[in-house]
C-alpha cells in the first residue's frame, strides 16, 4: 500500500511538471526611421509589443498564456548556439502563476520551413516530441526542482495595449475599466468582468433614455450553456452569425461591449429598422427590455461573451419607439 501511494504521488508530480511546462518564443528587434523599434517574429514585422503578443497568442492557442515567455535573439544565437543563461526571459502576459524559468525550457524558433524547438541544446522539429524529451530529461535529473528558479523572470513588455483602437465614451470607459487587466477582471471566474460589462451596458442604455436592466439568473445560465456548447466547435463556425456573442484576447476583451455600442454611429434614427451592422447596439439600448442574462468564458487564449435579453429586441416594426437618440452626455448615475 505504501509503495502504491509513493508511486501515485510521483506520478501526479510528474504530470504536473508537464502541465506547467513553460515555452519561450523568440523574436528579434529591428530599428526603422531612427529610434523606431519594430519586432520581427517568423519573418513578420510588428509595430508594437501588443501586435507581437496577439500573434503569438494566436499561434500558440493550445498553451495557456501564463506559460508563454518571450526572449529576444540575435544572429549570434545561430552562429554560436543558444544559451539560456545569456538571455532575458519575459512573461508574455501578467500572471501570478508564472514565477520561474524552468531548467528544461522549450525555446521556439522559426525559419522558412516553420517552427522548430530547442531543449537543452537539442533541436526538435515537433512540439509533442519536445514535450516528451523534457519529460525524459526531468525523469533522469534527480536534482531537478521545479519550484526553484533557474533564471530570473522579467515582467511583460509594456505599450499601449489597445493600440489605435477607437474607444467610444472614452472618459467613462476609462474610468470604469481603469487599469483592470486580465488579473483583475478574471477574478471570481470572470465575475469582475461580468459586473463591469453589466455596468457598462446600463450606462449606454441611460444615454439613450432606457431604464436599467435586472440580471436574471436563468437567462445568465442560458447564456453560459450556449457558450459551452458553441466553443468546442468555435474554429468551424463564424461567431458573427450569432446574436450578441463577442470575443477578444486577454488585452482587447474589455472592449467587447464598447465595440457593440460603437455601432450607433451607423444607425439611422429617422428610418429605424433592422441593420445587421447595428444589431448589437439596438439590442443593448432596446427600451422595452427589462431583464438581461450574461456569461463570460475563456476558451484557449480568447475571452467570449454572450448576452441574452428578456424582450425580443430588433423587432422590425417598433424600432423608433425602442431605439432613442442619445439624451445627454453627462452621466448622473452612481455606477462607477
Amino acid at each position: 500500500m505504501t509503495i502504491f501511494l509513493i508511486f501515485s504521488f510521483f506520478a501526479i508530480l510528474f504530470i504536473n511538471l508537464v502541465k506547467v511546462q513553460e515555452v519561450a518564443v523568440t523574436y528579434t528587434k529591428k530599428y526603422i526611421a531612427g529610434p523606431k523599434k519594430t519586432y520581427v517574429y517568423c519573418d513578420e514585422t510588428f509595430l508594437s509589443p501588443n501586435e507581437l503578443r496577439e500573434k503569438i497568442l494566436e499561434d500558440f492557442y493550445f498553451i495557456k498564456p501564463n506559460h508563454l515567455l518571450l526572449t529576444e535573439i540575435t544572429t549570434l544565437d545561430f552562429s554560436v548556439g543558444f544559451d539560456l543563461k545569456n538571455h532575458k526571459f519575459r512573461k508574455l502576459v501578467d500572471s501570478p502563476l508564472q514565477i520561474t524559468v524552468l531548467k528544461y525550457l522549450i525555446v521556439v524558433f522559426c525559419d522558412n520551413k516553420g517552427f522548430f524547438f530547442v531543449v537543452n541544446g537539442k533541436i526538435i522539429h515537433n512540439f509533442e516530441f519536445a514535450v516528451r524529451y523534457v519529460k525524459r530529461l526531468v525523469k533522469k535529473d534527480r536534482r531537478y526542482q521545479i519550484t526553484k528558479p533557474y533564471l530570473p523572470l522579467y515582467p511583460p513588455m509594456k505599450d499601449n495595449i489597445l493600440g489605435n483602437k477607437k474607444i467610444f465614451c472614452y472618459r467613462y470607459w476609462k474610468t470604469l475599466w481603469g487599469n483592470c487587466d486580465y488579473l483583475c477582471y478574471s477574478k471570481n471566474h470572470f465575475g469582475v468582468m461580468k459586473q463591469k460589462f453589466l455596468t457598462e451596458i446600463m450606462y449606454y442604455r441611460w444615454k439613450h433614455g432606457s431604464e436599467d436592466l435586472t440580471e436574471d439568473e436563468n437567462l445568465s445560465q442560458q447564456a453560459l450553456i450556449f457558450l459551452r456548447m458553441l466553443l468546442p466547435k468555435i474554429h468551424r463556425v463564424n461567431i458573427k452569425e450569432y446574436d450578441n456573442v463577442g470575443k477578444g484576447n486577454p488585452y482587447t476583451a474589455p472592449l467587447i461591449i464598447n465595440r457593440w455600442y460603437g455601432e450607433h454611429k451607423d444607425y439611422n434614427y429617422n428610418a429605424g429598422g433592422y441593420n445587421p451592422n447595428t444589431r448589437h447596439f439596438t439590442a443593448m439600448v432596446w427600451k422595452s427590455a427589462k431583464q438581461i442574462g450574461i456569461a463570460v468564458v475563456q476558451f484557449r487564449n480568447n475571452i467570449y461573451v454572450k448576452v441574452i435579453y428578456d424582450a425580443a429586441p430588433n423587432r422590425r416594426d417598433i424600432y423608433i419607439k425602442n431605439v432613442l437618440r442619445p439624451v445627454s452626455s453627462i452621466y448622473k448615475g452612481n455606477k462607477l
